[in-house]
């Protein structure tokens, strides 16, 4: 069963955060990508998972590739962050 927790603002928040990491992607700038994740945060590529912005920008400055993904937001002292993210091919 989900438990589902409404927190106000979440469209606004959560736009903030995906567009910060969507415009590193699409300049493309790996570095502004890895900088919107925390410093533990949990990648999972279409690699063996990495912690931390390195792994971001290690998976980012590469040619681009269609993907789903999965993220979790969290909330630290330089603002809203990912924590997690999981990325997986794209269905054809």
């Amino acid at each position: 069963m989900w438990t589902g927790v409404k927190v106000p603002g979440i469209e606004s928040l959560l736009r903030g955060v995906l567009d910060q990491w969507k415009g590193g992607i699409d300049a493309p700038d790996p570095q502004s990508v890895a900088a919107a994740f925390t410093d533990d945060a949990i990648f999972q590529g279409l690699r063996p998972y990495s912690v931390g912005p390195r792994g971001v920008f290690a998976f980012h400055d590469r040619d681009p590739v269609e993907l789903r993904l999965g993220v979790v937001v969290v909330r630290t002292d330089g603002g809203w962050r990912i924590a997690y993210y999981q990325a997986s091919p794209a269905a054809d």
